[in-house]
């Protein structure tokens, strides 16, 4: 649970400040919650709030979408999506926190990708995490 507020908080501090954003760079924070993912992949909380820190990071600034590219980012919330989020709702909403796994490692992915979505489900200073 500290890991996955960890990560919500670094994606907080993204849109709070863009001096932060080279800070963030230099710490290499991508990998920090790409390695809580690895290291947490049972913890539903982690995966949903790591793939959604991804997806902040990655819509917010260029070169931290290359350095979370760098890092393996896809293939985390690719390994997050295959472990807990094949429970989405019908009509696309979160079906509890697997839903969200799925929807937030979506977005990431997306986003990593260079596709902005037409039309989000939540928006950048909402968290999907349960």
């Amino acid at each position: 649970r500290v890991s996955g507020l960890g990560s919500l908080a670094m994606a907080n501090l993204v849109y709070k400040d863009d001096s932060n954003v080279e800070v963030i760079l230099e710490r290499h924070g991508s990998g920090r919650i790409i390695r809580a993912m690895h290291n947490l992949g049972s913890s539903v909380q982690v995966q949903a709030a790591g793939s959604w820190a991804l997806a902040a990071m990655a819509g917010k600034n260029e070169d931290l979408r290359e350095q979370a590219l760098a890092d393996g980012a896809a293939e985390a919330c690719e390994a997050a999506i295959s472990r807990h989020g094949k429970h989405e709702g019908e009509d696309g909403s979160a079906a509890g926190g697997n839903g969200a796994v799925a929807r937030n490692s979506r977005l990431a992915l997306d986003r990593l990708h260079g596709i902005e979505p037409e039309e989000e489900a939540v928006t950048d200073d909402q968290c999907s995490v349960m």
